[in-house]
């Protein structure tokens, strides 16, 4: 329920994002986006249920517009024949922390530390 809730509400902020991008300041956009996952990483870091938990991940899944940006801001600051590895590297680096992020809280949740992973998000999001 709780992988669901961030994958059901991305995809819809994902499709506006990559509309806007060309249409916006992407630094500011990517701002906005990060400000809203940090929110939403917060709400979890501070959730005492599941449901609070739930609702920290749909805030989370509210920034999936950071995708398109990264790569809007990789074909604007790129060389353009260094666009295609750079893109390449942010995909496989967005795969993997997806996938960690969707196996990790399970046993970080059954020991505990579920919060912990929240707070991890929030000093990532903050070096930015």
């Amino acid at each position: 329920m709780n992988a669901s809730a961030l994958l059901l509400t991305r995809p819809v902020t994902r499709a506006a994002a990559d509309q806007d991008a060309g249409a916006k300041p992407v630094k500011r956009m990517m701002l906005a986006s990060l400000a809203t996952f940090a929110a939403g990483t917060l709400v979890c870091a501070v959730a005492g249920n599941l449901a609070e938990l739930v609702v920290g991940r749909v805030i989370q899944g509210a920034a999936g517009g950071i995708y398109p940006l990264a790569f809007a801001i990789i074909r604007d600051r790129l060389p353009r024949e260094r666009v295609p590895g750079g893109i390449g590297l942010v995909s496989s680096l967005l795969g993997i922390g997806g996938g960690l992020g969707l196996v990790l809280p399970g046993p970080m949740r059954l020991r505990g530390v579920w919060t912990a992973n929240a707070g991890a998000l929030l000093v990532g999001v903050g070096m930015y």
